[in-house]
């Protein structure tokens, strides 16, 4: 999958790259996203000092495509 990861080498210390498909836990949903955002407090907090491959972005729209093994959370299908 793609995802806007820190990478200290660009001037804008962000970089679209390919990672890994995340693996939840049991009491997680696995969410395809559709719309993210990175706030300015992540910018001036968090990108200085985060190491590179760190995916910021604490905001997210999407809907569940795997409900949480453990029967928490939104089904398949939500909206969140």
């Amino acid at each position: 999958m793609r995802a806007l990861t820190v990478d200290h080498s660009v001037p804008s210390r962000l970089r679209l790259t390919e990672v890994p498909d995340p693996v939840p836990a049991a009491h997680e949903v696995l969410v395809e996203v559709s719309a993210a955002s990175v706030n300015p407090g992540e910018v001036q907090g968090l990108l200085p000092h985060a190491p590179d491959g760190v995916v910021p972005g604490w905001e997210a729209a999407g809907v569940v495509r795997r409900a949480a093994a453990d029967g928490s959370g939104p089904p398949v299908g939500t909206r969140v």
